[in-house]
């Protein structure tokens, strides 16, 4: 199993004025932005202007479970990764021995199922596991193998 850098996860209090300072300040454009019903938060993708580097925004309004008071510069909210070549409960296992504690037990977002671990220095890793990535990685497999030498010929005729 392999872990790929994903985003960066900040925590803001006013959504609007951290949109406009990244986009307009720093030149990021923002990817997508929608409500996640589970935490009853608002997040906002930022790009990099050369395509390379996410950022996301988060946002938790008064009287949600997130919001929590802290003091600027310990905003940052989560740390991202992908988890390739494996299962989240593989995953989280594997942190878990490594010292990490389970926070937030899977759950499933869309197409992904996530969970969150904390690092033993308290830190939070988001963990990101794409749901129907291997239907489609094994479906394309069984294509290519339902190829046989003597349809490769017709083709090439």
């Amino acid at each position: 199993m392999q872990f790929a850098w994903k985003y960066t996860g900040v925590r803001v209090q006013d959504l609007p004025f951290a949109i406009r300072f990244y986009r307009d300040g720093l030149g990021m454009r923002v990817r997508f932005r929608f409500k996640i019903k589970e935490t009853g938060g608002t997040i906002v993708e930022l790009v990099s202007g050369d395509g390379k580097h996410f950022l996301e925004l988060n946002h938790y309004p008064p009287g949600t479970e997130h919001a929590t008071p802290y003091e600027p510069g310990e905003a940052l909210d989560h740390l991202c990764f992908h988890v390739k070549g494996g299962r989240l409960e593989e995953a989280i296992a594997h942190l878990e021995a490594h010292g990490g504690t389970l926070r937030i037990p899977p759950f499933k977002e869309g197409r992904c199922l996530l969970a969150y671990v904390d690092s033993p220095d308290g830190h939070t890793i988001e963990l990101d596991e794409h749901l129907g990535a291997t239907k489609r990685a094994s479906a394309k497999a069984k294509a290519k193998a339902s190829s046989t030498p003597r349809d490769a010929r017709k083709k090439k005729a």
